[in-house]
């Protein structure tokens, strides 16, 4: 079955109601039909604002709020941890309701950028300082460590710490602490070294020291958390 030349539109005439007027006659299967009385569509034309504007006022008042449990991030444990709370989304689970490694990750790089933006070192590309874009230097990834206890699940609001280390003469070290918001409880530890890359020569850059005075590095303590 097919329908043809139904319309509806903005009419000036002031006999429609709420502007909207439905053109006739139409045709179904070929076969010129009319609607006689056009009051019969009015109750159902009533409804339709009405209805759906009534379930989302009471799913609003439902609704928890997260948004005063949700922050951009601020410095923490005397200016050496970056802390941020997330809300793990229906689009960043799985079937389970848990989140995949995917989304692990982007969670992952997402903070250490929050990071660095945070403490005014950020200027260009994944993390790159003022003095690393004047080099043409970029980072790389050489290793990455991941220790997940529980995934976080579909609705959670998960505390986020991270904070940088030295590795070696050359490297940096990042680490993330993810934590139950409500009951602190440690859900994944993460790990990663990072080097300097010239981006096109490709050859590791060896003079890190500057990094070392431009980002806070050292071990987080505990009782500050």
């Amino acid at each position: 079955m097919y329908v043809h030349d139904i319309i509806i539109k903005a009419a000036s005439s002031s006999s429609s109601f709420w502007g909207l007027h439905v053109k006739d006659p139409t045709k179904v299967n070929a076969t010129r039909v009319g609607v006689k009385d056009r009051s019969m569509l009015l109750p159902t034309i009533r409804t339709i604002p009405v209805k759906p504007m009534m379930v989302m006022i009471n799913h609003k008042k439902a609704l928890p709020k997260l948004v005063s449990d949700l922050d951009l991030g601020r410095m923490v444990n005397d200016g050496l941890v970056f802390r941020q709370n997330i809300y793990i989304r229906s689009y960043e689970v799985g079937p389970d309701q848990t989140t995949s490694i995917e989304t692990i990750m982007n969670h992952l790089q997402e903070t250490a950028l929050n990071h660095l933006k945070t403490i005014g070192i950020l200027q260009d590309g994944f993390g790159s300082t003022p003095e690393m874009c004047k080099k043409n230097l970029i980072w790389v990834m050489t290793k990455m460590q991941l220790v997940v206890d529980r995934s976080p699940a579909w609705g959670d609001v998960v505390q986020v710490d991270t904070w940088k280390a030295a590795s070696g003469k050359n490297g940096m070290r990042c680490n993330w602490m993810f934590r139950d918001s409500k009951t602190g409880a440690i859900l994944i530890r993460a790990s990663s070294i990072w080097v300097m890359m010239n981006k096109e020569t490709r050859r590791l850059f060896k003079e890190c020291a500057y990094w070392h005075t431009k980002v806070p590095i050292g071990t987080p303590n505990p009782s500050k958390s």
